[in-house]
């Protein structure tokens, strides 16, 4: 296929590398003056050690380090620096262990499984591999660029961990990403497309309407007011006003949801996280969810009555996040499809002593 493909709201794993905005990328590139041209940047023979596999994929030593060390970053704002010292540091180190493998067996992987699933880079291939080489290839320049060369580019991957052929790696995943929402919407008509399939898929239960009120910080504090005011909303005749005077009341509005509106959602397509979506789904439209607690701090949600004008408003943004939720879905379904099995050398790998 030789058509520009339309992300459609697709959602995989997530950018690692922190975007400068566009006026520090101009500042940049007046200084260094040039366009940066990085090569693909060979693994040494530790980083391309085979740790294990997933299907046919191989998980390299570069990309299981990367992993580790950003779940170890995670819990060190959680139990702070010492957190492999001391009484609880094997049952830290389990943690450490269990956060790693949900973490290989993610999304980007699963875009493979899923790509080889329709036929990526065969006889038959519906997009080749060339296609996808050339946009990271772009995607990378315009990246070191943006950073100010590759010496800026290299520093900022050290930074995150991360080596050149592991952007590479996620990148690519997001390109894949791309291309197959494409085939399963316009070629195999997998995901819905014409105005009709959209008017009733967000009419369903597929799309949602939340407000809630967060608390910032997982504190035993936070948690007691957030219970409150669960309480206060329960007992409110009218709620969908009640949650927006509670907001107030509190100081706890959310700066992505200004407007009584709320928030509007498809699986998969909302910022606020796998135990917020969950909650919310499970509700009924005037239900209040329990206090919802995640990395970051406690939610009290309520689930509101959709607003045809509002949707009819917005039709093309929130149809784009249906067809994405709607492709994100499928991806889910080959992610937890997906085992991870670690090899010989792999196995002999201690998660805590990786630097």
């Amino acid at each position: 296929m030789t058509k520009r493909r339309n992300r459609g709201g697709a959602r995989t794993g997530a950018r690692f590398l922190t975007r400068i905005t566009s006026a520090a990328a101009a500042a940049l590139l007046l200084f260094c003056g040039c366009t940066a041209n990085v090569r693909p940047i060979k693994p040494t023979e530790e980083e391309s050690a085979v740790v294990g596999r997933i299907g046919k994929q191989e998980i390299l030593y570069d990309e299981y380090r990367f992993i580790v060390l950003n779940c170890v970053d995670d819990m060190k704002e959680k139990y702070g620096e010492d957190l492999f010292s001391g009484e609880d540091a094997e049952e830290r180190k389990r943690e450490l262990e269990e956060n790693v493998l949900g973490t290989v067996l993610n999304s980007d992987h699963a875009v493979w499984e899923m790509a080889d699933f329709y036929y990526y880079g065969g006889a038959e291939a519906m997009f080749s591999e060339k296609q996808i080489t050339d946009k990271v290839a772009e995607f990378v320049n315009e990246t070191a660029t943006e950073l100010g060369g590759k010496k800026k580019y290299l520093e900022e991957l050290e930074k995150n961990h991360m080596t050149d052929r592991v952007f590479r790696f996620y990148t690519a995943a997001e390109e894949c990403a791309s291309e197959l929402l494409y085939i399963l919407k316009n070629d195999l008509g997998e995901l819905p497309s014409t105005e009709e399939e959209l008017k009733e898929a967000l009419d369903s239960d597929k799309l949602i309407r939340t407000n809630h009120v967060f608390f910032e910080g997982v504190t035993p504090e936070n948690k007691a007011l957030a219970a409150e005011v669960r309480e206060k909303l329960l007992a409110s005749s009218d709620r969908e006003l009640e949650i927006v005077l509670l907001k107030a009341q509190y100081h706890c509005a959310d700066y992505t949801m200004t407007t009584t509106h709320g928030a509007y959602f498809a699986r998969y397509s909302s910022d606020y996280g796998d135990k917020y979506e969950n909650a919310a789904f499970a509700l009924q439209p005037g239900e209040v969810s329990d206090v919802i607690e995640t990395s970051d701090g406690y939610y009290v949600i309520i689930r509101l009555e959709k607003e045809p004008e509002w949707i009819l408003r917005n039709f093309d943004s929130l149809a784009s996040d249906v067809i994405g939720s709607e492709f994100n879905v499928r991806l889910e379904e080959f992610r937890k499809a997906m085992t991870f099995e670690f090899t010989e050398y792999g196995k002999s790998l201690d998660v805590t002593a990786i630097r």
